[in-house]
């Protein structure tokens, strides 16, 4: 039985596509408030920038957006504006030709074969193909600020802080903020001070509250990693002609296509075809150009 706001509604089987929820690191949940939020909300709250210090945590696609639209004065012309990153600088997304091969049938099918460790070790190679910034992004921040302090000469109030690490965000009795992180490479503290904080960290899965009458009865991990399986059915403890499929659920299953929407017709039709009991679509994986599996 699934209940919503317009009504209930039974199923047989269900398919969970409700996708990752937005991750606020611990270092920042105290701080959480009106001016502390994150990236997903700043167009619902619609801050005004101007005049004060900003910083935006993260190095990734929605932190790059946020410091190309500070830049072109979308919530007003502020003071200073701080771009914090624990990477090692803010780099791009990897679309070259055989990265691409990772969001393949092919390569789906061999990932999910792999032992766990070598899974998670597998997913961390593979951040930039999933989680790079846009070149047109980083092109057009480069103009932004190529403009501003060497055409323009203005003071130079923007920094970008690659290998620094969160630790802590206090909110201080004035109202600001201080920001606490480490340098990866230097190994030392530095101190931030900042009006608005903007947590752009990226999204995480987690397990939807409308499972919770169910999770007694599915063997998720300490990670809350759903038990998925090949046709992104999960292991569950009920009856075996009710199934419960899930989708950008599975890149610890399934690799770093799970999260992006390269294989969405793949995807779908094999869960059509597991519910159907026939290949009623052909799924024969063409040949990669690169040979994953050993000894073939």
């Amino acid at each position: 039985v699934v209940q919503s706001e317009k009504g209930e509604h039974r199923a047989r089987n269900i398919c969970l596509g409700t996708g990752h929820a937005p991750w606020i690191p611990k270092a920042a949940r105290a701080a959480l408030g009106e001016n502390c939020f994150h990236a997903a909300e700043i167009e619902l709250r619609e801050p005004d920038f101007t005049g004060k210090r900003i910083a935006v945590v993260g190095g990734g696609q929605s932190g790059a957006d946020i410091i190309l639209n500070a830049l072109s004065g979308h919530w007003g012309e502020f003071a200073e504006l701080s771009w914090l990153s624990r990477r090692p600088n803010f780099q791009p997304l990897d679309e070259s030709i055989f990265t691409n091969e990772y969001f393949t049938p092919e390569y789906v099918n061999y990932f999910y074969t792999l032992p766990e460790e070598v899974r998670e070790r597998e997913i961390a190679t593979q951040k930039l193909p999933s989680d790079g910034i846009s070149y047109h992004t980083l092109e057009d921040i480069y103009k932004q600020l190529y403009h501003r302090f060497d055409v323009l000469h203005q003071p130079r109030n923007v920094r970008l802080l690659p290998h620094r690490a969160l630790d802590h965000i206090a909110r201080n009795a004035a109202g600001d903020f201080s920001l606490q992180a480490r340098h990866g490479l230097e190994n030392c503290e530095e101190h931030f001070s900042a009006d608005i904080v903007i947590l752009a960290t990226g999204y995480r899965p987690g397990l939807p509250d409308y499972l919770a009458p169910m999770l007694g009865r599915i063997p998720y991990d300490r990670e809350q990693h759903l038990p998925l399986q090949p046709n992104f059915n999960l292991r569950w403890d009920g009856p075996e002609q009710n199934r419960i499929y899930a989708v950008n659920a599975g890149i610890h299953s399934h690799g770093s296509a799970e999260g992006q929407l390269t294989l969405t017709a793949w995807r779908s039709a094999k869960i059509l075809n597991h519910l159907l009991g026939e290949a009623h679509y052909d799924l024969q994986p063409v040949p990669s150009l690169v040979q994953w599996w050993a000894g073939k």
